[in-house]
């Protein structure tokens, strides 16, 4: 049984939910970034998302992150679909790295092999930690020391990487 757990905003229950409420921790910007070879740099400030899609993006399975995937899908880069379970641990290497277009925030910008490079645009979406929990235990004493032990977390994340906002 899970009593609590961190989800991915916005990809978390809705304010409205009757079962279910969001305690938000954190929000950090996405960014498009691409190797430091990749022919988009070249554009320099000029690049545009109508630049973008003309080059292969990452795409997670299909309604894995519906509000995620909402707001790439309509700029343009949910194309090409990654099977996680298959590329677990490779996927950078399946695909062709030089022009490939990626997105990442600041916590996960270490995990790639090669270097990135973020491009100029400002991708509207932003995502987070936020503490799901049933809302019978909203009062409960564990919960409250658990929220609290998370904000100090999500404090240290903040000052760890300086485009973390603590909610």
């Amino acid at each position: 049984m899970i009593d609590a757990w961190i989800g991915c905003y916005p990809d978390v229950p809705d304010d409205s939910d009757s079962d279910l409420i969001c305690f938000h921790l954190t929000r950090l910007p996405v960014h498009l970034v691409v190797a430091r070879d990749h022919p988009l740099l070249e554009l320099g400030d000029s690049v545009t998302f109508e630049d973008v899609k003309r080059y292969p993006s990452l795409a997670l399975p299909d309604h894995a992150f519906p509000k995620v995937q909402e707001v790439l899908q309509g700029l343009g880069l949910w194309n090409l679909p990654l099977n996680i379970q298959r590329y677990r641990d490779t996927w950078q290497e399946k695909l062709p790295s030089a022009l490939v277009v990626g997105y990442a925030t600041s916590f996960v910008m270490h995990l790639f092999k090669s270097p990135q490079v973020v491009l100029p645009l400002r991708v509207p979406l932003e995502v987070g930690d936020s503490l799901i929990v049933r809302r019978d235990y909203v009062d409960h004493p564990r919960l409250i020391e658990l929220r609290g032990y998370l904000k100090e977390k999500s404090l240290e994340l903040a000052r760890r990487f300086g485009d973390v906002r603590v909610l």
